[in-house]
């Protein structure tokens, strides 16, 4: 970062995303923003796979403005539309 006044940037990322039957997508991810929000952090960070768009605009996420590579062997990963990926980070 190249900031007089911040050395430090702290990000949280939504990896796995599991509702119950009584939270909505919106309500649990409303709930992950306010936790981050009170742990001071500057960022929340969520890919738009899988079921993700549900939610991104109605929680007024914005785009990101890098990019993301995925390393996927064995897949015509340009036959894939985001909604229907899912990546597991190990």
């Amino acid at each position: 970062m190249k900031s007089d006044k911040h050395s430090e940037l702290k990000a949280a990322y939504c990896y796995y995303l599991v509702p119950s039957e009584h939270n909505t997508i919106e309500k649990l991810m409303s709930d992950a923003l306010v936790l981050a929000k009170q742990n001071n952090f500057d960022v929340f960070n969520c890919l738009d796979i899988m079921s993700n768009k549900d939610f991104l605009e109605t929680l007024k996420f914005g785009p990101g403005d890098g990019n993301l590579h995925y390393y996927l062997y064995n897949w015509k990963a340009s036959e894939l539309k985001t909604s229907d990926m899912g990546i597991i980070l190990v």
